[in-house]
């Protein structure tokens, strides 16, 4: 039986904790507007992550930051990519590290729309 929700109402560390402690396997179907992600547990361990063309660590970072959005988790499915070997406690803690660091950042930054220029 899959398990969803909005990542609005349950941000996406803390979803991978409750389904990793019961060690499960199966694949997180996550989508944002266009964008769409997967992560892939093997008894509850994160070994596998793609977000478009990006793979592995990178991929679980960027779709730990997101915010709004939707997920699926489909138990029992399974994959033979493994492009991660960090533990679960260091990705998330280092998708922490980055969130805090972009939230500090965009506080900063007018807006993303906009290209510095260089004046000589």
């Amino acid at each position: 039986m899959a398990f969803q929700g909005s990542l609005a109402e349950l941000h996406l560390p803390d979803i991978i904790q409750l389904i990793s402690v019961s060690g499960k396997t199966g694949v997180f179907h996550l989508t944002s507007g266009a964008l769409a992600g997967e992560i892939y547990l093997s008894d509850g361990k994160i070994v596998h992550a793609q977000l478009d063309d990006v793979s592995g660590e990178e991929a679980v970072y960027a779709l730990a930051m997101w915010s709004q959005g939707d997920f699926r988790f489909d138990p029992g499915v399974s994959t033979e990519l493994r492009t991660i070997s960090k533990s679960n406690t260091n990705l998330l803690m280092e998708a922490a590290r980055r969130l805090d660091e972009w939230r500090v950042l965009s506080k900063k930054i007018p807006s993303t729309d906009l290209v510095p220029e260089f004046v000589v």
